[in-house]
């Protein structure tokens, strides 16, 4: 009660409601005897008190008058009802009990009102998808509307005596059983409804004399169910044990059937043809028209239907829809202003429209217009919309034909028929991007002669006929189809691209687009692959640019853009090199791959995932067979590649890439997806043993010119071998059970201690040594040499197999001789096989940080634990008289210094008492400045003295193993010389680099030199232009002026008419005359021309005439070279390593290929009508050094743009170093930012 006073809580949550309830219904011990004979409980003895009974009824009626019209206050109502009821059952009181009855029923004409005003705004919806909101809410007023009757009042013969009574109780009762069909009631309320359902049995011949005396009531509360009810012949009641069951049956005509209705006065159960009302058959509901109309809403107001021959009558969107089986199948009408349509499933439709008007469309055919409407999904009850397909049906004797239109701005559009011939030509030329042979939508308007539009909407491209009859893409304008599949240059084998040329000029430009989606690789009729995308996973496409002068294609520089096109080469490549990029689909696949965009990925997806998967796959899996030996594999091959583009290197870049997208794993939260590839046993060792025997045959262009340079993978030179190979043929026979003397190394502590850091004995014996000794990354000999040393002074001598391969692969990886035969020396005298001569026990050595005692540095130790000045006594010494501050402080200062040396130089001395038989614990005296306590010292001082001696023991450790080698010392005579037969092509091929020299010659007597795209636009003429204002925007402005007008309308024609009359301001625009378009194809021609006569004659200059090349030029074996590796050697990374004849050289050749790409912008605007960026791009002038700025040459090549002189001078000033201050600078919209 208090809570209701101050409305200090919310009654409208159900928390507050549930703990009311609990308050109100509270079960405990029971009262005092006196007061009440036993029969209340203790918790609710105070409302046998008349003055607070009194006092809860009048705070009652005082929340009654503030809830109004407010429903959603239900619950609060209800706690309203609760305390009432409670009232009125405990209260001795007559007054009080009617006073009470009294709040009850102001509580009911308040329900009553709410109920009947949620019923009607159900009904006013502009649909009957339930809101859960208000269907609850309903829900809930009915069950409180109910609980008004649970009073001894009603259960007398007077107790409905008011017909809005027993009809607000028996519509109550319906609502309330229908949500409880839908379970829509809330779990809380399902106390009260058992409650109801047992008061309900005591009023119940009361409210059934009621029915009897009025019948009117059932049909007013039916009408209010069930809008179109009308009763045919009068109430029954059935006879027992149904005696709560009425029936009646509706009125009939010719164009509505009987309907049975059966009502259950007690519960409120409705029927309607024996079947529940607010309940579809389940035959009806799953099928897939309905599905696709209604989707998965709830219907409501289901009815039977008054229509002959249909079932159920519904109400969605205002319009009636009839719902009916007829011959097993669904039929779906609807009445809309007098007009009935019909659903047409898709399936009717299947041959006669395109596929993409099939799916997520919806077909009405109308019985007065004889048309068939296609709706869209997110219109699909939306009538006669313009932007509707229609079909317009007409018969002619026993045939109907159709002909479907859409209304447009520009005029009346027609669909072609998926059964013309024109449409299944056209299909033909489109079938690498759409397969299915009804994907595509084909519009003709009639007013334009010869004009279609072809649009295939999985990808949403646009194709148009151009005045050449020919299929020009708007997606790309200025580009038509290209039947010629040559003109790409590379993915050949794959069945879903779709080639473009550009439409003038001499077809030098090309694009293609491919699918995006799931691809697989099939064995093709002559062994090369056949690549094609499965249907089902097609979802959008790319286009690639083919850029012949780079050689490569260029896409989105997506991350799926770029994924796509590196498994595209990869599943295309064959042993030749592909023409547009002059290497295999593997070589270019593997530098893509390898390319920082593969590592750059704005976001992770499957797609992304799944891509690296099938590029792993790629890569032949190798398994030791039999699994528990290590000597042969088994390899599992991809079943639809050739073994020559199956490469290990592609499983191990995908695992790069995943590692690090797993090091971002804090920027995506997608662990799952960078997961590790599935580990396999012992592929690692066999792909790199398999690497291993390729290297002889792996080649490629820098390393052939420049050696071994940065970034490169690093490859077997064939001499370096030969040499690796003679010295381990050396050591091998060395292990000749003959020999005695062996030429050790000279001074063995001098080279170890060169090492610096030497690792300790580990555990490991001779057939597992392989485990920590790895080629060609093989660990540093000053790792392994104490390991070595151990296993060679425990193994007898002879040495095994084991040893000695083990010994002459370290002499393979340039280990030097002598140390290797120093520890043959070992193996072969007995007396290191003494423990004397065992070595130290340690983790690692760094013999750089000393063997010996060193007072300084000892000293230095110890200062560092040394008090404060300002903490230490001396600090705290008064001043002398006649002592100035400044003496004061130095006197005082020197004194602490002198003190802190004595005490440091007489800690070092008792420290070098303990060396160097050092202790387990050094301990010192106690200082006054020192804090020298044992923690510190195990922590400072012992360290430094343990490496120390750790150092000097193996240092004294190699002096005996010296001294035991000079006895050993001499010069073996017993080797074997290696001389293998070296070929001479193969000798030449890794001979120096070749001069560029010859080439600048031949660049000094080059061709003269042809005109640039500037050089021609130099003589193009200015013209000015001034924007002019468009009549249209003036006779808007004037109709403005004479409407009506206010403060804010006056105001917006004031700031529009400011904004209209700046653009007649605008300065004028100077633009180049716009060239001929035969001036920029000549241009093109000689540029391209240009460019492949350059990259002849560095190709000319880098190869040679001798044996060695050709051999390798007619097996195919000489690297590729071409514009992209040639622009690669003028990275950061690679351009150091190069002579600057090679790099001016470089670059002239990369500024030639920026010439033609700036040609070539120039003739694509000149194709689309781009007029003022064609005069922009003319405009561009490069006055800088491309030698001096090799990065921003390589920049506009990638990005295909040139930079402008304002970009270059903004650029240039923020790279200037003045100091640390920052700087503000501005480049006007337009002027190339983003580029």
């Amino acid at each position: 009660m208090r809570a209701l006073r101050v409305e200090s809580l919310s009654f409208s949550h159900y928390s507050t409601f549930a703990l009311v309830v609990q308050a109100v219904w509270q079960a405990g011990p029971a009262g005092e005897t006196g007061l009440n004979d036993g029969n209340v409980r203790e918790a609710h003895q105070d409302l046998l008190n008349t003055a607070f009974g009194s006092q809860v009824l009048e705070e009652l009626e005082g929340v009654i008058s503030s809830l109004k019209s407010n429903w959603k206050q239900a619950l609060h109502l209800g706690v309203v009802i609760l305390l009432a009821l409670r009232v009125n059952s405990f209260s001795p009181n007559s007054q009080l009990v009617e006073r009470s009855l009294s709040v009850l029923s102001k509580c009911r004409i308040l329900a009553r009102e709410w109920l009947f005003d949620l019923t009607g705004s159900a009904q006013d919806a502009k649909d009957c998808v339930i809101s859960t909101s208000r269907d609850q809410y309903q829900a809930i007023i009915s069950i409180l509307l109910q609980m008004t009757f649970t009073t001894e009042r009603f259960g007398t013969s007077h107790g409905f005596s008011q017909r809005e009574d027993a009809i607000s109780y028996l519509y109550a009762g319906i609502t309330a059983y229908q949500a409880q069909l839908r379970q829509e009631l809330p779990k809380e309320l399902g106390l009260f409804t058992r409650l109801h359902q047992q008061s309900s049995l005591k009023i119940e011949e009361a409210f059934i004399h009621a029915c009897d005396r009025d019948p009117t009531i059932l049909d007013e509360v039916i009408r209010l169910v069930w809008g179109s009810y009308s009763r045919g012949r009068s109430w029954e009641r059935l006879p027992a044990p149904a005696q709560r069951w009425w029936t009646v049956v509706t009125s009939e005509d010719s164009n509505r059937r009987p309907v049975v209705v059966h009502l259950n006065l007690l519960d409120g159960s409705f029927l309607l043809n024996g079947r529940p009302s607010d309940t579809l058959l389940a035959e009806i509901t799953s099928d897939s028209s309905f599905r696709l109309l209604f989707q998965n809403h709830l219907i409501k107001k289901v009815r039977p239907a008054a229509r002959r021959g249909m079932t159920y009558e519904i109400e969605y969107l205002e319009q009636q829809i009839f719902l009916g089986i007829i011959q097993g199948k669904l039929v779906i009408q609807r009445l809309m202003k007098g007009e009935t349509e019909e659903f047409i499933p898709s399936e009717c439709l299947e041959h006669d429209l395109p596929t993409h008007l099939l799916h997520n469309h919806s077909h009405w055919y109308s019985t007065v217009s004889s048309t068939v409407e296609v709706r869209p999904q997110h219109r699909l009850w939306q009538t006669r919309d313009r932007r509707n397909w229609v079909i317009h049906l007409v018969t002619s004797g026993d045939t109907l034909r159709g002909t479907m239109q859409k209304s447009t701005p520009s005029g009346l559009l027609h669909l072609v028929s998926p059964r013309s011939i024109l449409y299944k030509n056209i299909h033909q030329a489109l079938c690498p991007l759409e397969p299915n042979p009804i994907g595509l939508m084909i519009a003709s308007e009639p007013s334009k002669n010869q004009w279609f539009n072809v649009h295939l909407p999985r990808y949403d491209l646009h194709f148009t006929l151009n005045d050449h009859n020919e299929l020009e893409c708007q997606n790309a304008p200025g580009y038509i189809i290209n039947d010629d599949r040559q003109g790409v240059g590379c993915l050949f084998g794959l069945q879903n691209i779709l080639c473009l040329r550009q439409s003038i000029g001499s077809h030098r430009n090309y694009k293609v687009i491919i699918p995006q989606g799931e691809y697989e690789a099939q064995v093709g009729q002559y062994g090369h692959p056949l690549v094609s995308i499965k249907s089902a996973s097609l979802k959008g496409c790319f286009i690639y640019d083919v850029d012949t002068h780079v050689g490569r294609l260029v896409g989105t520089r997506s991350t799926e853009s770029d994924i796509l096109l590196v498994k595209l080469h990869a599943y295309t490549s064959s042993s030749l090199p592909d023409p547009l990029t002059r290497r295999t689909g593997t070589s270019e696949a593997l530098s893509r791959l390898q390319s920082a965009s593969s590592y750059t990925f704005p976001s992770i997806t499957e797609d992304w995932k799944s891509s690296l998967e099938d590029l792993a796959k790629i890569t032949p899996l190798r398994t030791f067979y039999p699994a528990h030996l290590r000597v042969m594999e088994s390899v599992t091959w991809h079943p639809s590649l050739p073994a020559s583009s199956q490469n290990i290197n592609f499983r191990y870049i995908v695992e790069d890439i995943i590692a690090y997208a797993r090091n971002t794993l804090v920027f995506h939260q997608k662990d799952k997806l960078v997961e590790a590839l599935p580990s396999i046993n012992g592929m690692d060792f066999l792909s790199l043993r398999a690497n291993q025997r390729d290297w002889t045959y792996q080649s490629n262009f820098a390393s052939i010119c420049l050696g071994n340079p940065k970034g490169v993978a690093q490859l077997r030179p064939p001499k370096q071998s030969w040499d690796g190979e003679a010295v381990a043929f050396r050591i091998t026979s060395l292990s000749k059970p003959e020999n005695f003397q062996f030429p050790v190394t000279e001074n063995l502590q001098l080279q170890v201690i060169q090492w610096n850091r030497v690792g300790g004995v580990r555990d490991c014996t001779w057939d597992k040594i392989h485990e920590w000794i790895k080629v060609p990354a093989i660990t540093s000999i000053s790792e392994v040499w104490c390991s070595l040393y151990e296993l060679c002074r425990k193994t007898p001598w002879p040495p095994t197999f084991e040893a000695t391969a083990t010994l002459a692969l370290l002499g393979y990886c340039g280990v030097d001789f002598r140390l290797i035969s120093t520890l043959f020396a070992i193996m072969r005298d007995s007396r290191f096989r003494q423990d004397d001569l065992a070595c130290t026990s340690f983790i690692s050595l760094s013999l750089r940080d000393g063997s010996e005692w060193s007072q300084q540095v000892i000293s230095q130790i110890i200062q560092r634990s040394a008090q404060s000045f300002s903490q230490s006594e001396e600090s705290r010494l008064q001043k002398k008289p006649h002592e100035t501050n400044r003496m004061h402080k130095q006197r005082i200062r020197n004194l602490y210094d002198m003190e802190l040396d004595k005490q440091v130089k007489e800690a070092t001395q008792e420290a070098r008492q303990n060396w160097p038989q050092l202790p387990a614990r050094i301990i010192l005296s106690n200082r006054r400045l020192l804090d020298t306590t044992p923690y510190w010292i195990e922590r400072n001082l012992y360290p430094k003295l343990e490496t120390w001696l750790q150092n000097r023991t193996f240092l004294l450790h190699l002096d005996s193993v010296q001294r035991v080698l000079y006895s050993l010392r001499g010069i073996l005579a017993s080797t074997s010389l290696y001389e293998p037969h070296v070929p001479t092509p193969i000798q030449q091929l890794n001979s120096s680099p070749k001069p560029l020299d010859p080439l600048m010659l031949m660049r000094e007597h080059s061709p003269p030199e042809v005109p640039t795209a500037h050089s021609i636009l130099s003589s193009f003429e200015y013209q000015s232009t001034r924007y002019s204002i468009p009549q249209a925007l003036r006779d808007m402005l004037s109709r403005l002026k004479d409407s009506r007008s206010c403060a804010f309308h006056d105001q917006y024609n004031h700031n529009l008419e400011k904004s209209i009359m700046s653009l007649s301001n605008v300065p004028e625009i100077s633009m180049n005359r716009v060239p001929a378009l035969d001036e920029l194809v000549t241009n093109a021609d000689l540029l391209s021309k240009r460019n492949w006569d350059m990259l002849d004659q560095i190709i000319v200059a880098l190869e040679s005439s001798d044996a060695s090349f050709d051999i390798l030029r007619h097996t195919r074996s000489l690297p590729a070279i071409t514009p992209y590796t040639l622009l690669q050697l003028l990275s950061f990374d690679m351009r150091d390593l190069l002579p600057s004849s090679w790099i001016s050289c470089i670059t002239s050749f990369a500024a030639m290929i920026l010439d033609t790409q700036h040609n070539e912008r120039m003739l694509k605007h000149m194709c689309a009508g781009r007029l003022q960026q064609l005069a922009a791009e003319a405009s561009i002038q490069s006055n800088w050094s491309h030698l001096q700025n090799t990065d921003w040459l390589l920049v506009q090549i990638d990005g295909n743009f040139s930079i402008r002189s304002n970009q270059m001078e903004v650029a240039l000033d923020m790279m200037a170093s003045e100091g640390s201050e920052n700087k503000l600078l501005q480049l006007n919209m337009g002027e190339g930012k983003s580029s």
